[in-house]
């Protein structure tokens, strides 16, 4: 008798689709497996690479927060480097959705 295995549906849509994963949403996975490791009053600090844009990995790591459900403040740095902590969340009134400008 075969055996048979019921397939998960991201598995399923995946065959049906003839592909992987995007590029766009493995980088989106990856930030927030950087970022579940972080909870709150916690921080970090990211060094860009020289052909990063300071821009996109903010927004970027601004989207694996709100995947993970988690608030982040930035904080003024200089140069290649993106400082951020973990806030507590807020009431839903975005009181802590307020971010300091990065100086460029």
């Amino acid at each position: 008798m075969p055996q048979f295995q019921k397939l998960p549906p991201q598995e399923v849509e995946m065959l049906l689709r003839g592909r992987g994963p995007s590029q766009r949403e493995l980088i989106r996975r990856e930030y927030r497996e950087m970022l579940s490791e972080f909870g709150p009053g916690e921080g970090g600090i990211v060094t860009l690479e020289e052909e990063e844009n300071k821009t996109t990995v903010r927004n970027r790591l601004k989207s694996a927060a709100e995947d993970l459900g988690l608030n982040l403040r930035f904080l003024r740095t200089a140069g290649p480097h993106i400082r951020f902590v973990i806030q507590e969340h807020s009431n839903g009134n975005g009181s802590h959705d307020e971010e300091d400008e990065d100086e460029e």
